[in-house]
């Protein structure tokens, strides 16, 4: 939960730079160096918790695990500044995202037959956003957590 903490500050950064890229390029370019950094980030920290842990042999699994709960409780850090933006700060965002997205397939047929299903279920609330996140960001760690896993626990030596 530590690292968690971190990694979620640090996600909650690369946020508010991917709000506010649409009209600006350097918060592109600094979301974009974000979204790089993030696999380096859990290497880091599953390193450190692979040196730093009480376990004397710690194992793939434990260190996959790991991950996975990292960027569990980064998502939830991340869930409650996206609440905070998206209830109290810019409560249309969702809205518009949503529109800017159909707006997008508008004139092609690529959506085809789901395009009225997509329109006719709506945009979707803050909290069902913020839980598809949390499960997203669970997926990115645990497809993440396989190399960081597999590097940490083959070539870095306990003690």
């Amino acid at each position: 939960m530590y690292y968690g903490l971190f990694l979620g500050a640090f996600e909650t950064i690369k946020f508010i730079f991917s709000v506010n890229s649409a009209g600006n390029n350097v918060f592109g370019i600094a979301y974009f160096l974000c979204v790089l950094a993030t696999p380096v980030l859990a290497f880091i920290f599953a390193k450190r918790f692979s040196m730093g842990t009480i376990i004397e042999n710690v194992r793939f699994g434990n260190i996959y695990s790991f991950t996975i709960f990292l960027f569990f409780f980064s998502a939830m850090i991340l869930g409650v500044s996206q609440y905070i933006y998206m209830q109290f700060i810019n409560p249309e965002f969702l809205t518009s995202t949503m529109n800017k997205g159909m707006d997008v397939f508008k004139d092609t047929d690529f959506l085809g037959e789901y395009k009225e299903m997509i329109e006719k279920q709506g945009t979707p609330t803050v909290i069902e956003y913020i839980m598809s996140n949390i499960y997203i960001s669970m997926l990115y760690g645990a497809v993440i957590g396989l190399p960081v896993a597999f590097i940490v626990s083959k070539f870095t030596k306990h003690n």
